[in-house]
């Protein structure tokens, strides 16, 4: 069970994986941004995109926390108080072509910069 995080703590968001082996928590930056519309249904949606790839369920969630970040970074401001989350921020950057291939890679970064 993945229990979600980012509405407590104004610094990190943290999210705690608890299975019947161990429990693990995945942090990052909050992002500051409005476009938080959805952020939950998205990261289940990465998660589940990055196990079909192949990643282990903790390597999964690492990515999808990340994809999450960016895709919030990336959004625009339209929407009232809380908009969407822009889920093909990828296509507008200048790297666009070479992530199929970065997404597919086995290293992920918890850099919130750098893709996965």
């Amino acid at each position: 069970m993945l229990l979600k995080g980012g509405h407590f703590d104004e610094a990190r968001a943290t999210d705690v994986l608890v299975t019947r082996h161990h429990v693990e928590e995945f942090t990052v930056p909050v992002v500051d941004s409005r476009s938080t519309h959805g952020t939950g249904c998205t990261l289940s949606a990465a998660i589940a995109t990055f196990l079909a790839l192949g990643q282990p369920l903790p390597e999964s969630i690492r990515r999808a926390k990340w994809y999450v970040a960016q895709a919030m970074h990336g959004a625009p401001t339209w929407g009232g108080e809380q908009g969407p989350t822009d889920h093909f921020f990828f296509l507008r950057r200048d790297d666009a072509g070479r992530w199929p291939e970065v997404l597919r890679t086995p290293r992920a970064s918890q850099n919130q910069e750098s893709p996965p």
